[in-house]
């Protein structure tokens, strides 16, 4: 119990309450994740979610459409693009731009690697990118792409580019010196007559180098003697470069198409590692072969396509910006089923279309945010998925939920990951084993204990020894001794011969001495009616005490005596009782609340609703659907004037028990007789009395009953109670019509109170006698609520309705399951209800056969709320079932952890224990009363009956029937149940014939189908229909008017007098049984067929079940 209900008291869910929420869905669940915030979901966030979903979910979708269809759906604006509407139309502006360029370049890349292409935001971004590097190469010329992958002669063009390079620097130093004709010059030789200057002679050299250095100023002034030498060296090596580069040239003009100068040529081999970079980026991003891509490219290095490519350098970076220009503003999302390309074009033309419905369109991304915040992305999910169904997606979504967390609480406890309830059935069945063994131990060892304490008795005992005292006292019958002397000669005897003493206080008082040893306890009941001053003296001989009385019960009596208290003495008077004092005192208090007198749940539901909140636990009855509180209204007045009587009353309740003591199947219910008055108390005593002296077998019936009749007022009725109550209300209309509203002691203060007793004092049946309805009370001429409650009592009896006070519905979650498993037993064919009971314990499920759908006979409870509630595991598994059984329940458990796992099996189970319960007709009492004054004998006959009952056949001379099927029907409607044999005898006589002949019998059997035939001894017994048969009780003795033959008695009436008698004889002897049942049915003397037939019907109740014999004797089967 405390796994399945753990968590109840907190905040969280416990494992039932998830079931049932669970069950209350009849929608399919959807998939539900259990994410942080919903596995720890507590009592306020679902009500938070239940908000969200319940109520702002389906008025969002009406306001702005179904997300999944909306114009504007994977475009997510900001509070501040709402506020600023304008900022969302130029960012649309731009982002339509945006998407007509991707769009193109989308196009060239198709031209390119062709329509196989993935055409996806990433696929997009890789080949934009690697357009804009093919668009940046320097040389648009087809073998780049092959040079780029090509080491080799990228080495051969970086040393190519290097003299080119080298030559470049050489011609610039040159030049910054010299003329450009400086570079033309033939180096070597003049290089050659230098050196030969500076190897001749002094003199000579000295001419020759005036002379040589004259000519070469020409190019430059910085020619000097020092300079010159290193000059035309460097004009040597760069004549060398440059014959070298002219010879590199070709190769460079054959490879790419024309020649290169030192800066294209640098440009190219910078621009290559990038092109190869972004040609593998691509590749490894779209899973393509390196070298398929680069075979692919080739054709774009055109200065066609260069043209085309132009722009394309800078839209990436451009997307990326405006992406990130946007996200203060507004967040995009493109569907993933579709071309990128298109879709992006497809969504801003679409968005820029409709942009006046972003208002509206907020709202969901409002709730959407919440939603996720929660942990709602499931919901988020279904929703912007398909189209749905606001309130069903609620239900899928919870019912899911709550699946989820069923799960994740079972799969996280051994105990319930483990549970069985078939096993758990048979582990409660063991502990109600071990219980009743241990009550009826603690029962022998308690009397084990008690008897131990008594003293030995023997011959030679002293005459002055406390035993010797009681043994003299004994034997002279108490001679000479007072009650008190011998309580006090025997202070040690008495508590063991008496450890329990009851007596009132007043004999307390009076018999024990004040100074004589404490009872360990004093115990007070019926407290309420008990003066403190009276029970002072009790309490005194005491050492604990324990107050138990109904403070909604009789006060003390003071309607007939008279107040002896003065006025000036009345503000220090005590309170009216010791339980008063004791409540006011705050001494320690225990509520009782289960009610167990009441065989019928309607004859307490009156006081449980009116004088006790509906806080009694009382227990529904099979029969619920029926009641057991009548209404009967008698014609007459109150004699108001004269007597204070009301005789019509009176002679109907004398009627009533008259009838009683005659009925076999109601004579065994005691009787008790309460009036609302002393009056009218005292007038149907004297008519009671009256009647049985003139009827002296009304008198031994009387004296038969278990229980005395009582007849009591409502001042001395608490603590008694009876079988069958009868009311006399006594005041009424008096003969002038007029209904006064003085009601006795319910008039005065606590009058509710005595109505309360007087209403709670019967066992199976409560009869209301009145000459007054509740109409006639008028609430607007008094104010005593004794006489309110008495105007609600006569309502319910009149029309057992009660009027509802709104309460808490704390059994909904169980009413949830209940239903459930409701729907399913009632396509199987057995009609059921749930929650059936008035008080605050329900049967869950109550179920019925289908023969007998008024009477419930499978009693279901669940392990919900009640249970829970329910605070100790011996009331929970044994005291409830047990009061349910002797209410004539058949009692079954089941688990929510079963239903949930196994429904099909649980409902399997169930079915196989309806299907093992005995097809027997449930003796319960019948409550079918009328006025007296209209009840015939014809009536008494033709009354459903419970139980057997010596019945008076019918006449059978008065038949008036003119036609044969009219005489055949009317016949089997009177004198039923009637055997084949008996009815051709009726016929015939209709017919004139002297005796039954084949004529007759084939009129007979002709007519049989209109009727309910069972199979007899000898024949068939025909009933007007099949309920009559079922309902059938009793049986009809011989006469002298009316005498049947054993041929034409029907088994059925012989097995109700065998029934009978062995009730009464408890245990008897087949042939004792047969003799007496015999003479009962009016026969003197036994014969051969008169054995034959009680043996045939001995014979069927055996075969029933219904009769056992054990020892050779008969007793009733239980």
């Amino acid at each position: 119990m405390e796994s399945l209900h753990e968590d109840r008291e907190g905040a969280k869910l416990s494992l039932y309450e998830c079931i049932s929420r669970y069950e209350s869905y009849e929608v399919e669940p959807l998939e539900v994740t259990l994410n942080e915030q919903l596995a720890h979901l507590d009592g306020e966030f679902i009500t938070h979610c239940e908000e969200l979903l319940g109520s702002k979910l389906p008025a969002v979708l009406n306001v702005a459409g179904q997300p999944s269809e909306h114009p504007l759906v994977g475009l997510w604006p900001t509070l501040a693009c709402i506020q600023e509407p304008q900022t969302l139309a130029r960012l649309l502006d731009k982002g339509v731009t945006l998407a007509g360029r991707i769009q193109c370049a989308r196009i060239l890349l198709t031209e390119i690697f062709g329509a196989d292409l993935e055409d996806s935001e990433r696929s997009l971004r890789l080949g934009i990118d690697l357009l804009s590097e093919i668009s940046a190469s320097p040389l648009m010329h087809s073998s780049v792409v092959a040079i780029a992958f090509d080491e080799h002669q990228i080495a051969q063009l970086h040393s190519i580019w290097e003299h080119m390079k080298h030559r470049d620097e050489l011609r610039a130093t040159l030049t910054a010196d010299c003329r450009e004709e400086f570079l033309e010059i033939d180096a070597l030789s003049l290089l050659q007559e230098w050196k030969a200057i500076e190897d001749s002679w002094f003199l000579p050299r000295f001419f020759a180098s005036r002379s040589y250095l004259k000519k070469i100023r020409f190019y430059s002034e910085k020619l000097q003697a020092q300079t010159v030498a290193g000059y035309l060296e460097r004009v040597l090596e760069y004549q060398k470069e440059v014959k070298h580069c002219a010879g590199e040239s070709g190769g460079i003009h054959q490879l790419l198409g024309r020649s290169l100068s030192t800066t294209e040529l640098g440009s190219l081999l910078d621009y290559l590692p990038r092109l190869v970079k972004a040609v593998e980026a691509f590749a490894e991003g779209l899973q393509l072969s390196v070298s398929a891509t680069r075979e692919s490219i080739k054709p774009a290095f055109t200065e066609e396509l260069k043209h085309q490519l132009r722009g394309l350098d800078a839209l990436s970076g451009e997307w990326s910006q405006y992406i990130k220009e946007a996200e203060p503003w507004v967040s995009y999302q493109f569907p993933s089923d579709s071309s990128f390309s298109v879709a992006l074009s497809s969504c801003f033309s679409r968005w820029q279309t409709h942009q006046g419905l972003v208002g509206k369109w907020y709202s969901w991304i409002q709730l959407r945010g919440e939603l996720s915040s929660q942990g709602l992305d499931i919901v988020i999910r279904e929703v912007e998925a398909k189209r749905v169904d606001a309130a069903q997606l609620v239900q899928s979504f919870f019912k899911g939920l709550y699946r989820a967390l069923a799960e994740q609480k079972i799969a996280r406890s051994e105990l319930l990951c483990t549970f069985e309830g078939e096993l758990f059935d048979q582990q409660v069945q063991r502990y109600k084993e071990l219980t009743a063994e241990f009550q009826e131990l603690s029962k022998k060892m308690l009397y084990a204990r008690l008897s131990n304490q008594l003293p030995h008795v023997y011959e030679d005992i002293d005459n002055s020894s406390e035993i010797g005292k009681l043994n003299r006292n004994i034997a002279n019958g108490g001679r000479g001794t007072s009650i008190r002397q011998l309580l006090d000669d025997i202070p040690n005897l008495l508590p063991r011969l008496c450890p329990c003493m009851l007596m009132s206080p007043m004999s307390v008082a009076q018999y024990i001495d004040l100074g004589a040893e404490k009872f360990d306890l004093v115990v007070f009941d019926e407290a309420s009616q008990m003066p403190t001053s009276e029970a002072v003296g009790a309490i005194a001989r005491g050492n604990a005490l324990i107050v138990v009385g109904d403070p909604k019960q009789m006060p003390p009596t003071s309607f007939f005596s008279t107040n002896s208290v003065e006025e000036e003495e009345e503000s220090i008077d005590d309170l009216e009782s010791i339980l008063q004092d004791c409540q006011a005192l705050s001494l320690p208090s225990l509520q009782l609340n289960w009610h167990y007198r009441s065989r019928h749940e309607s004859l307490i539901a009156f006081s449980n609703h009116e004088y006790y909140d509906g806080e009694l636990i009382t227990f529904p009855s099979v029969d619920d659907q029926a009641t057991k509180v009548r209404f009967i209204h008698i014609k007459g007045t109150y004699d108001k004037g004269k007597t204070r009587q009301n005789k019509a009353e009176a002679e109907a309740i004398v009627h009533e028990v008259c009838r009683r003591l005659r009925d076999h199947s109601l004579r065994g219910e005691s009787i008790g007789i309460v009036a609302f008055s002393a009056a009218q108390q005292n007038l149907i005593e004297d008519t009671l009395t009256e009647r049985m002296a003139r009827d002296t077998e009304l008198q031994e019936l009387a004296d038969q009953l278990y229980e005395s009749i009582f007849i009591k007022n409502l001042e001395n009725v608490q603590g008694d109670e009876r079988d069958v109550i009868l009311f006399s209300i006594g005041y009424g209309a008096d003969a002038t019509g007029q209904v006064s509203m003085n009601f006795g002691p319910l008039n005065k203060a606590g009058g509710e109170r005595r109505l309360n007793v007087a209403v709670s004092r019967a066992r199976c049946e409560m009869l209301v006698f009145s000459t007054m309805t509740s109409d006639q009370i008028d609430l607007r001429r008094t104010k005593a609520k004794g006489v309110e409650g008495l105007k609600h009592f006569l309502e319910y009896a009149e029309r057992q309705t009660l009027v509802r006070r709104p309460q808490p519905d704390t059994d909904s979650a169980d009413r949830i399951i209940a239903e459930q498993i409701a729907n399913r037993l009632q396509k199987a064919g057995y009609p059921a209800m749930t929650q059936l009971g008035r008080s605050n314990f329900k049967v869950n499920l109550a179920v019925a056969l289908p023969s007998a759908p008024d009477c419930y006979r499978l009693g279901i409870l669940i392990d919900g709320e009640a249970y829970r509630r329910t605070q100790t595991t011996r009331d929970r598994e044994v005291v409830q079932p047990s009061v349910l059984g002797s209410l004539d329940w058949e009692v079954m458990r089941v688990w929510s952890p079963d239903w949930f796992r196994q429904p099909d099996l649980v409902i399997e189970r169930i079915l196989a224990r309806l299907k093992s319960l005995p097809e027997r007709p449930l003796k319960l009492q019948s409550t079918a009363v009328s006025s007296p004054f209209a009840i015939t004998e014809a009536d008494l006959i033709a009354e459903p009956i419970s139980s057997s009952e010596a019945l008076e056949y019918p006449a059978t001379d008065s038949y008036t029937s003119t036609s044969l099927e009219d005489f055949v029907h009317e016949v089997v409607a009177r004198e039923q149940p009637i055997t084949y044999s008996l009815l051709s005898k009726r016929v015939a006589a209709f017919k004139s014939f002297a005796r039954v002949s084949s004529t007759i019998t084939g009129i007979v059997d002709a007519l049989l189908p209109m009727f309910f035939t069972v199979s007899d001894r000898d024949g068939r017994t025909l009933w007007l229909t099949q309920k009559d048969g079922e309902q059938w009780k009793g049986y009809r003795p011989n006469t002298a008017v009316t005498k049947r033959s054993i041929e034409e008695i029907p088994s059925v009436e012989l097995m109700e007098v065998l029934l009978e008698v062995v009730k009464q004889n408890v245990s008897i002897a087949p042939d004792a049984a047969t003799l007496i049942a015999a003479k009962r049915m009016g026969f003197s003397r036994r014969g051969a067929n008169v054995d034959a037939a009680f043996s045939y019907a001995l014979e069927q109740l055996q075969q029933r079940g219904l009769l056992l014999e054990n020892e050779g004797k008969l007793i009733l089967s239980r």
